[in-house]
Parts: C-alpha cells; sequence; structure tokens
C-alpha cells in the first residue's frame, strides 16, 4: 500500500485548499458588489391570495371572524380604570367615524362607574361558534368581577358579534352581551322558520 503523506505532499494539499478558498472569497466579494452597486430593474409582483388569507377584498374568512370576535370578547370583557384608556384608544381605531362620538361618550360613562365602583371584570372565553348565514359569532366564558371588600363573582357571559369590513377595517356592526348561554340555537331557528315562510 502507498501512502505520499511527505511534508511536500501536505503542504502542497494546503496551499491549494488555501487558493480555493480565497478564490471561494474573492468569487462572494465580487457577487456582493454586483448587487450593490448594479442598476437592475425590480418588478414588484402582485401577492397570491390563497385561502388562509383572512380577508379577501370585502369578504372576511369565517376563522377571521372567529378570531376577531374572540379578541374583542376578551379585550372588552377585560375593564379596569387602569385600562380604559388603552381600550378608548382601540375602539375608536376600529370604530368608523360616525360611530365614534357615541362610543367615546359611552366609554367615559364607563370610566365613571369604573371610578366611583373600583369593579374589576376579566373575561375569559371558552368557546366560539360562527353561523354563516347570520353573520354572527357567539362568544361565551368566564366573567369575574371583582368587587372591593366582597367575594370575587363569576358569571357565565355570552357576546354576539355581527362584523363587518369597511375601509379595510374589521368592526363590530352588532354587539350583544347578556349572561348565560349563547342563544344561537333560538337565533337560528328563528332565522330558518322565518326563511322557510
Amino acid at each position: 500500500m502507498h501512502s505520499d503523506m511527505s511534508i511536500t505532499y501536505t503542504l502542497g494539499k494546503a496551499v491549494a485548499f488555501k487558493q480555493i478558498r480565497i478564490f471561494l472569497l474573492t468569487s462572494l466579494i465580487v457577487i456582493i458588489g454586483y448587487n450593490v452597486v448594479a442598476d437592475r430593474d425590480i418588478t414588484i409582483k402582485q401577492r397570491n391570495m390563497t385561502h388562509l388569507n383572512l380577508v379577501l377584498g370585502s369578504q372576511m374568512q369565517e376563522s377571521a371572524k372567529i378570531s376577531t370576535s374572540l379578541y374583542l370578547a376578551g379585550r372588552f370583557g377585560s375593564v379596569d380604570l387602569s385600562s380604559i384608556d388603552e381600550l378608548k384608544t382601540l375602539t375608536l381605531n376600529m370604530m368608523p367615524f360616525v360611530y365614534q362620538k357615541n362610543v367615546e361618550e359611552g366609554i367615559e360613562e364607563t370610566r365613571e362607574t369604573l371610578r366611583k365602583s373600583k369593579v374589576i371584570e376579566r373575561f375569559v372565553p371558552r368557546t366560539a361558534k360562527y353561523y354563516e348565514p347570520l353573520n354572527r359569532v357567539w362568544v361565551t366564558g368566564e366573567k369575574y368581577v371583582f368587587v372591593p371588600n366582597e367575594n370575587p363573582r363569576f358569571i357565565q357571559w355570552t357576546y354576539e358579534f355581527d362584523l363587518v369590513l369597511k375601509n379595510l377595517r374589521i368592526f363590530p356592526e352588532r354587539i350583544v352581551q347578556y349572561q348565560g348561554t349563547p342563544k344561537d340555537t333560538q337565533q337560528i331557528s328563528q332565522y330558518l322558520e322565518e326563511r322557510n315562510n
């Protein structure tokens, strides 16, 4: 078996590898320099829309309506005096201009109520149901109400949202909230009965 591992052979291999590394490094520098200096045309292509998009033009996917409703229920249902300003900013940014004055007045009334009562509310969503013909989402969960010098109360609570998309904003066209389980079965039955008559 022939083994040519002399010092001369080893040095020759090391020099060859060094030359290859220098060549690769030089090539990389040239490519980077070309990309920085070269005058190129840039074409901007419209992004292909897929079924994963939550908003398609003037339409929202079902997943967008459910996730938005869960977020809004958690946000609107978790209120205290320290978070009311953040909630006000969020709500006014989401609402179309024509609704902003009424919403702002309502939030200020809520602020005064919270200031007097020092109540803290937290809402934890548990379930969300969507029915396309009514364009409605029911979000049900537990509302925790903390009143000073009293034991916390736990209430089953439901929010109903009818969401619309206007001026690239998703906002609730209708919000209803009440204690207890969702009234989805009754509302769907009523809708089907009215449609069949």
